[in-house]
């Protein structure tokens, strides 16, 4: 039994010691990792302070300014449709009290000329004081001599076979003495002259 103890007292001896060199050689391990974190972390701190930051802060700050020039030009919208609106009720406006003057006058008229054709229906009058030749003579003259204007008759256009020849483009008549269609312009076929000259020769 001594002889173990003795033999047993080098190998603990050395045991000890290298679990004290691995304990002493863990601790530094964790402590260089240590420092090695924390130096990562102050420049992950230094980045964010100096690059990341001042940008976020510098974009944060551009969409301001674009939301506030957003929203200006919005009111500005907002007021030139405002007043471009006024401006067109004015104009409107003025429109319709032109109309409404221009309107009261024909209206006067058509009055006044239905005023008079009522008049114009109503007899002649003839007194009875008239001797008796004259009355005679008035009476056997017509009451009236007037007649209805009639619509001015409209310029004849013909073709060659008689009847009104229309353009083939709008189908629009040709009028008498045209080569050219007057709606669309469209060359009439088979003339070189204004019927009304061929019509001459």
């Amino acid at each position: 039994m001594p002889h173990m103890l003795h033999v047993a007292a080098p190998l603990a001896s050395e045991l000890l010691a290298t679990l004290e060199q691995e304990h002493t050689r863990e601790i530094v391990t964790l402590y260089e990792e240590q420092v090695r974190l924390r130096e990562e972390l102050r420049r992950v701190v230094d980045l964010m302070q100096q690059e990341v930051l001042p940008r976020e802060r510098q974009l944060h700050d551009m969409f301001e300014q674009l939301n506030a020039a957003f929203h200006s030009s919005a009111e500005n919208m907002r007021r030139q449709q405002e007043e471009f609106h006024a401006r067109a009720s004015q104009v409107t406006q003025r429109h319709d009290d032109s109309r409404r003057q221009m309107l009261d006058p024909l209206q006067e008229a058509e009055r006044e000329l239905a005023r008079i054709n009522s008049i114009l229906q109503q007899p002649l009058v003839i007194s009875n004081d008239l001797p008796p030749q004259v009355l005679q003579h008035i009476q056997a003259l017509p009451t009236s001599t007037w007649q209805p204007a009639k619509a001015a008759p409209r310029a004849a256009s013909f073709s060659d076979n008689g009847h009104v020849p229309n353009c083939p483009n709008c189908g629009n008549e040709y009028a008498g003495d045209s080569l050219f269609c007057r709606k669309c312009g469209q060359k009439r076929e088979g003339v070189d002259r204004p019927p009304s000259l061929a019509l001459r020769r």
